[in-house]
């Protein structure tokens, strides 16, 4: 009820929250207001002010950049006066002295628009341009200076004249001479010593309008120099242009407007020393003087409705005499700064507007939105508490289970170690009790199928928390596909399924030291063999593996959708980046099963999933894909389902690890150039199809024979082929039977032929005899590899032949190749010596713990029964303690009595009262520091990840996953005992 009242009176208060905001803001915004008007009115007239005085200083700096030009002029006057020292300079004495100087000044000079010589006895010659094109403007006729001389006509000339050097080229056209004698510029430039400034427009274009700088050449004549006004007139306008002024030049004669009045009815006159401003009368057109200014005056008129400030002052430019005037608007600035003022606090007062209303608007949006998160927030507390409570439970649940695996997991171990116990005290008893036998035997598989579940569980457990992590080791990759086939494979034979391992394209081979976690991996194959064996009720179940370098797209899958994995991952960061020797493990495992279909692949790798239609009969939990994808992201790989061809049974998993390899040195599996024949006659035609095809990458001919009784002809053809070459290459006959490998002293064995017999294909003696036939009459070496059978008699073998034990794959189908020539040509083997026999410890050696003192700590009874047995069944002596205190003390007492009395191993289990395993274990390679011995210790768990690492820590020697039986503990403990005696014996 609090909770409702805190959500209705929220809105409220931040409504009032936000009008106080707005009414502060509004107070200081008009404060600030009146407080920024006057001083920015003041300081706009001050700026306008600096503005118009700116501007005055800027026509007179303007002006007085145009005061060098009378200097250039004198200069010049003098260099030429001092070349014409006659009275009476000629033509020749112009062209070779006047005019190169002329150009000269002409081309290096800025704002030079012309530039003239004018003889007193008519002789002129000029440079002008029209645009950026020079010309040359002269007259070559002379006459008397007379006053009678003004009457007399003479012709001017106009030509083009090189940019570059002066000279002229082209037609000469004649051009209107002006009145020169009649100018007045010129009559003062004469009377003048120092040269006379005027304004005047050029020889060409009259339009130009010039300031002309001409001096006398004491007696010989004048020298003239053209400037433009434009420049100047640019300059000016764009000042006016940015403070949008007006301003007028005036001379006596002559005015220039640089920038007039906006109004086309205002003219200005210069009377004397003012300036009258006049406006034409828009009814009768006559003008109206509107007022006056006088020079170095600042005077306010009102002209055309406005009032500017008007200031008239005088100027010399290039020693001419202006007047100019400057008139900029009083009121623009402070005027534009009352509208943009004006204009802002119309925008506040907008602004302050739809805050408020935005402000109603929000305020009613949010009691609607408080009024639906009051009934939503009563629901979600209900579900709050209800989720709470469930978490509880799961969590209560989660540390049940994991504090009961271990006892779960040690009562397991300990059934199947009883039942092995029983089972191998019965065979010793009565060996014919085959019922209790085969009670016992499916007890133990039963124990071995909840082992397994456990596991799943407690995997399915560690991934969810994020606690699985690699245990990388370096392992042989292609021994691991065999075992684990080999593993499948008498599971499937039963079942009618051939499990077949593909060598694909042999990279494994090539690749197969690689360097990861290998009980992963094999657990991820030996899970999806193990499916596909299950749910394959006929046909074969293949498994390929080949390694290719890491690549930025994946193009293993195709485009097969990858599922989400429900797992939390940490991945390893990418080692392909960092690792050269990086490979792209890809392995497939493809059945001829059910299938799984297209629409339940998305959900076929979720936890406690199973696909209905595939898993009918068949039992599980449905967390093996799930483990299997989870493992195989963590590797850094994906996992999926390809797409098979269209009428294909079955499916086919595809999924990818990154490994660090060690390449391959052997060339064993490059191509050879074809020698043998290999004619295989095996039962599965998949299997057959597979060895065709891997062999035929080797370069071998190769003869897949279907049936038995396609092996007769078969055999005829290449026999027939045989004796052909054989007539061919020498004339001497054939042997008329086979002989031993031994014995083929000058027998050619380029053309060997290699036969592969599965005895289960059809009648053996019908086989024998097809070979047989074979055989005779023909000189080339034959073998035959026999794929026994249990009623198979190896006593009846030809001498060259031998016989290897199924499945024939891997290291058996390398090693059968390998007695090919091209492959090195390996001995003969017979009977049990063609492949190694996989059997239990107890067959190959009687008592080989016999006199070993072993020392069995486990706080379960039934564990230390099961390993007291374990090790007295091999021929040690056992002693038992309960706990890790009993053991190190126990220890300790016979470290000090002397060698004869110490343990040779101590079993040492992981978890027990008083005293865990990995804590015993550390105390007692404390005390053995003491003595400088080491003994033997094993630990025994129950398979838990994190007991393993914390014995390894600890020091022991070896780890052993329970059931302990005879196999695992001989497989622990010989390899520490033959290396404990190597390093005591004398060097």
């Amino acid at each position: 009820m609090k909770q409702n009242s805190l959500i209705v009176l929220r809105p409220v208060c931040f409504f009032i929250f936000l009008i106080l905001v707005v009414l502060s803001l509004a107070a200081v915004l008009v404060t600030l207001w009146f407080n920024k008007v006057v001083p920015i009115e003041k300081e706009v007239k001050l700026i306008a002010h600096n503005i118009n005085q700116d501007l005055i200083s800027q026509i007179h700096n303007a002006a007085a950049f145009f005061s060098p030009n009378n200097a250039s002029a004198v200069n010049i006057a003098r260099i030429l006066s001092f070349c014409l020292d006659d009275n009476d300079p000629q033509l020749t004495n112009i062209e070779s002295k006047v005019v190169p100087a002329l150009f000269q000044a002409f081309s290096t000079i800025p704002y030079l628009s012309q530039i003239s010589y004018i003889g007193l006895n008519g002789l002129f010659f000029a440079y002008c341009k029209e645009g950026d094109e020079p010309f040359a403007l002269y007259s070559n006729s002379t006459f008397p200076a007379r006053k009678d001389a003004e009457e007399k006509k003479y012709t001017w000339y106009l030509q083009p004249a090189n940019r570059n050097t002066g000279k002229i080229y082209g037609v000469a056209t004649k051009f209107p001479a002006p009145e020169l004698v009649k100018s007045s510029w010129l009559r003062g430039a004469l009377n003048s010593t120092n040269g006379y400034a005027s304004v005047g427009s050029g020889w060409k274009d009259s339009q130009n309008v010039l300031l002309l700088s001409t001096v006398p050449l004491d007696g010989n004549g004048l020298i003239s120099l053209g400037f433009r006004v434009k420049p100047l007139v640019d300059f000016l306008v764009a000042q006016m242009t940015f403070y949008d002024g007006s301003l007028y030049l005036f001379t006596k004669d002559w005015n220039v407007t640089i920038k007039g009045f906006p109004s086309s009815r205002v003219s200005v006159i210069l009377d004397g020393d003012q300036v009258l401003f006049q406006v034409s009368n828009p009814d009768d057109g006559q003008l109206q003087t509107v007022g006056n200014v006088s020079c170095n005056e600042e005077r306010i008129l009102s002209i055309g409705g406005n009032k500017y400030v008007l200031n008239c002052s005088p100027a010399k430019i290039a020693g001419v005499e202006f007047v100019f005037v400057l008139a900029l608007a009083l009121d623009k600035y402070s005027s534009l700064v009352h509208k943009n003022i004006r204009l802002c606090f119309a925008l506040i007062v907008v602004m302050v507007g739809a805050v408020v209303i935005t402000i109603c608007i929000f305020v009613s949006l949010i009691v609607e939105a408080a009024r639906r998160e009051m009934s939503l927030c009563g629901a979600l507390i209900k579900q709050m508490e209800s989720t709470q409570q469930s978490e509880r439970k799961s969590m209560n649940k989660s540390l049940a289970f994991a504090s009961a695996s271990h006892d779960i997991r040690a009562s397991l171990a300990g059934i199947s170690g009883l039942v092995e116990v029983c089972r191998t005290q019965l065979i010793k008893r009565d060996p014919c009790t085959s019922q209790v036998l085969e009670n016992l035997l499916q007890m133990e598989s039963c124990t071995r199928d909840l082992l397994g579940i456990l596991n799943c569980i407690l995997d399915t457990s560690k991934i969810e928390a994020g606690k699985m992590q690699l245990e990388e080791q370096v392992f042989d990759v292609e021994q691991l596909l065999e075992d684990v086939v080999d593993l499948y494979h008498p599971v499937g034979m039963k079942k009618g399924v051939d499990v077949i391992l593909d060598p694909c394209d042999g990279s494994i081979a090539r690749s197969c030291w690689a360097r990861g976690d290998r009980s992963k991996l094999k657990q991820i194959l030996s899970n999806l063999l193990s499916n596909a064996v299950k749910f394959t009720t006929e046909g074969h179940v293949s498994v390929g593996a080949w390694a290719r370098k890491p690549c930025l797209e994946n193009e293993m899958l195709g485009s097969t959708q990858i599922n989400c994995c429900l797992f939390k991952i940490n991945r390893p960061n990418n080692q392909s980046n960092r690792d050269p020797n990086c490979m792209d493990f890809t392995f497939e495992v493809n059945d001829t099963g059910k299938g799984i279909p297209r629409e339940k692949r998305k959900s076929v790798f979720d936890n406690y999933i199973q696909v209905r239609e595939t898993a009918v009969g068949q039992q599980g939990t449905g967390l093996g894909l799930g483990i299997v994808q989870s493992l195989v992201r963590l590797m850094g790989g994906e996992i999926g389902i390809m797409d098979k061809e269209v009428g294909e049974r079955g499916t086919c998993f595809r999924f990818n690890v990154l490994m660090t390899a060690r390449p391959s040195t052997v060339d064993f599996w490059e191509p050879k150039p074809p020698k043998s024949r290999v004619v295989l006659l095996l039962k599965s035609d998949q299997r057959s199809n597979v060895l065709q095809a891997f062999m035929k990458r080797l370069g071998i001919k190769v003869h897949a024979v279907k049936q038995h009784q396609q092996l007769g002809p078969t055999l005829k053809k290449i026999k027939q082929k045989m004796m052909n070459l054989s007539n061919h290459s020498c004339n001497s006959s054939s042997s008329s039977r086979s002989v031993p490998l031994s014995s083929l002293d000058g027998v050619d064995q380029s053309g060997m032929v290699l036969m592969v017999v599965d005895t289960r294909v059809g009648p053996l003696l019908d086989i024998k005899r097809e070979i047989g036939d074979f055989r005779k009459d023909i000189r080339c070496y034959t073998r035959v590899v026999w794929l026994d059978s249990p009623d198979f008699d190896q006593d009846e073998l030809a001498p060259p032949d031998l016989v290897i034990s199924k499945p024939f794959h891997g290291s058996r189908l390398y090693e059968t190749v390998g007695l090919l020539p091209e492959f090195g040509g390996m001995g003969t083997r017979r009977g049990g010596d063609s492949s190694p026999a996989v059997g239990s410890a107890e067959e190959e050696v009687g008592k080989p713990l016999a006199g070993k003192k072993i020392l069995v700590v486990d706080d379960d009874p039934v564990g230390r029964k099961i390993a007291t047995f374990v090790a007295c069944s091999l021929g040690a002596v056992a002693t038992c303690c309960e706990n890790g205190a009993a053991a190190l003390q126990l220890v300790c007492e016979r470290l000090k009595g002397g060698e004869s009395g110490r343990f040779d191993c101590i079993l040492m289990d992981c978890e027990m009262p008083v005293m865990e395993g990995s804590e015993a274990t550390a105390r007692i390679r404390e005390a053995e520091g003491s003595y400088n011995v080491r003994t033997t210790v094993v630990a025994l768990s129950a398979g838990d990840e994190m007991e393993r690492n914390g014995m390894m820590e600890a020091g022991v020697d070896a780890y052993i996953t329970k059931p302990l039986n005879t196999n695992n503990l001989l497989r622990a403990v010989l390899p520490l005992f033959t290396t404990s005696r190597m390093s005591e014996s004398p060097i």
